[in-house]
């Protein structure tokens, strides 16, 4: 194991998945850190703390270790809390599919060397990409609870990171979901409708100034730049007036921290290339790639 290019993965996915969920945060659910680093764990690896959830406080964290026994460091993600009010809050609005399929306690883990503790046993394969819950109690007071999903991949190329980022995000979004929302920040939001709140809140972070997705979508006249379709055409006026969302041409992550966008940077699609264009390689010629994969489905019908 090369431990500086495996701290140097971990930090990179994390940067990565904070920035995927302040993009998705609903209602104020998430407050990222504005600095991460990497914590050495005494699982043969290390964790980053990537925020918190508001106003249920647990901590979002990204681990990368051995701690399921296994021979090379695997990613984990999940909430954490040393608080059982605040997981007991969580747990009880867990939708079927979301509730743990198994519960590790203190007895399920021992020293396996010298300054490092694994499970006792390796998890089961059918137990990875599932939710488990763990809760550890030392002595009468301190109580350590976690809630979230080991990764099998054990081979951690580009691609296979990037899609644990956007699993570990569907995960998170879909768990902060259920909290409290936070009223101050949903009215930050409240230019925008319900579906596109997601995708514009990075560019609300970054800019402060919803008014500039806002003329973004005016100029293009609410019609997505993509597949040239409008809501209002497909919904009707009553519903589907005044409806987009705003995708910025050049990726927030390569931008730097106080560097403004301007509108021409900005661009309207629909929700569905929206997703696609996320889904594509981050760079400034996605849009046109996207137009030519569209036209090149549309020519095989």
């Amino acid at each position: 194991m090369n431990n500086r290019r495996d701290r140097s993965l971990l930090l990179s996915a994390a940067h990565d998945l904070r920035d995927e969920l302040e993009a998705r945060s609903h209602g104020g659910a998430f407050h990222p850190k504005g600095k991460i680093k990497t914590i050495k764990t005494w699982t043969d690896g290390w964790l980053v703390r990537i925020g918190n959830t508001n106003p249920i406080g647990l901590r979002v964290e990204l681990w990368f270790d051995r701690y399921p026994a296994t021979e090379s460091r695997r990613f984990y993600y999940g909430f954490f809390t040393t608080k059982p009010e605040n997981m007991g809050s969580l747990q009880k609005k867990l939708r079927a599919h979301l509730r743990p399929i198994r519960t590790l306690r203190r007895r399920d883990y021992d020293k396996s060397s010298p300054g490092v503790w694994l499970l006792n046993k390796p998890l089961r394969r059918d137990e990875y990409n599932r939710p488990i819950y763990e809760h550890y109690e030392y002595g009468e007071k301190t109580n350590y609870f976690f809630y979230g999903v080991y990764v099998p991949t054990e081979k951690n190329s580009g691609d296979n990171v990037s899609r644990m980022v956007k699993r570990a995000a569907d995960f998170f979004s879909e768990v902060m979901w259920l909290l409290p929302k936070q009223s101050t920040a949903e009215a930050k939001t409240k230019v925008y409708p319900q579906l596109e709140r997601s995708v514009v809140r990075k560019h609300l972070v970054r800019e402060r100034s919803p008014e500039l997705a806002k003329a973004c979508k005016q100029r293009d006249g609410y019609r997505c730049k993509v597949c040239d379709m409008t809501f209002a055409d497909v919904y009707g006026e009553e519903l589907g007036a005044e409806f987009a969302e705003a995708h910025h041409l050049h990726p927030l992550s390569k931008k730097l921290a106080k560097e403004k966008t301007r509108l021409e940077e900005l661009v309207t699609v629909c929700s569905n290339c929206h997703r696609m264009l996320h889904q594509m390689r981050g760079n400034e010629h996605d849009l046109d790639r996207l137009r030519r994969v569209l036209r090149d489905q549309r020519r095989r019908r």
